[in-house]
């Protein structure tokens, strides 16, 4: 595959959106996953440096043409999407008693997972490889799948367990279908088109619930993160159901026509509207909590 130039458009858009991904999701999905009160780990702590460093890094590959070089800088994304699994792990082991299986601290964990299965299709896809019978768009397209659905939709619906309710049915309906269908989707992709049918409107019935969590939050939510929260709901209904749709046809029998679709109609739907509206929305209700309480009381201000 030739540089950036000479992409066609479905390309390009696919290429954009993991761009984003690497610049802006992950960013924020790092942050959403931050410990609450208690002290930021040296380990999380360094994470997030490279993960900042190493996101330029992919849309300086994104840019080249596929082969060495450009899988040499795709790697160091790889290493990110390691940390970001290490880091799952040991906040699992970090936790006891009860606590570990706890169901939102586990989407987060799940979140961090996904990414380094998103870094390593970013290299397959960069280095002009092959896996499982993907390679060039296939693999782009695959590793947008576990950027979005995984890291970011799990992340998401994890810390949404601490702006709601997480013992409402419909939270733990969406943090354990979230978990869940990711990989059951890419599992029927690449094995067997009725598990990838079922997978795909397991994972809208997710969306769905998360849609209506997300409602919830927007209902207590103020100023712009209010707004932002009802847009990703919003959007979560639109692309999720978009999703039941081009994966009942089959993902593999999709021409470019109906990948340029999928990907204006769920892809960036997905990507800006669901998955990065809530977790913008995340970011500003949390900096607004910490406003209000360092802020002084009256009382205190006298």
């Amino acid at each position: 595959m030739n540089g950036l130039l000479a992409a066609d458009p479905l390309v390009l858009l696919a290429r954009a959106l993991l761009a984003l991904a690497a610049l802006g999701i992950v960013p924020l999905g790092l942050s959403a996953a931050a410990p609450r009160g208690e002290p930021l780990t040296p380990f999380y702590t360094r994470l997030r440096w490279v993960a900042g460093a190493a996101g330029p890094l992919v849309v300086a590959t994104l840019v080249l043409p596929a082969g060495r070089l450009a899988g040499a800088l795709a790697v160091t994304w790889v290493g990110v999407g390691a940390l970001s699994a290490t880091y799952g792990l040991r906040r699992i082991v970090s936790r006891s008693g009860r606590a570990r299986f706890d169901l939102p601290s586990l989407a987060i964990d799940a979140g961090l997972a996904y990414l380094l299965v998103g870094a390593a299709w970013t290299w397959i896809y960069r280095a002009d490889a092959t896996f499982a019978g993907f390679s060039g768009t296939q693999a782009l397209l695959t590793a947008n799948h576990f950027h979005y659905a995984g890291f970011g939709l799990c992340v998401m619906v994890g810390a949404l367990g601490r702006v709601v309710d997480p013992t409402r049915p419909t939270y733990r309906a969406a943090a354990a279908l979230a978990v869940l269908a990711v990989a059951l989707v890419a599992l029927g992709i690449t094995f067997s088109h009725a598990l990838e049918v079922a997978a795909a409107w397991t994972l809208v019935l997710g969306v769905l619930c998360t849609a209506e969590n997300l409602l919830r939050a927007g209902r207590s939510a103020r100023g712009a993160a209010r707004a932002l929260f009802f847009v990703s709901a919003t959007s979560g209904v639109v692309a999720g159901l978009f999703a039941a749709h081009f994966a009942t046809s089959g993902f593999a029998k999709l021409d470019a026509g109906a990948l340029r679709r999928m990907l204006l109609l769920h892809g960036a739907v997905n990507a800006m509207g669901f998955v990065g509206a809530a977790l913008l929305a995340l970011r500003v209700s949390a900096a607004g909590e910490r406003a209000s309480r360092e802020s002084p009381t009256p009382d205190a201000a006298r």
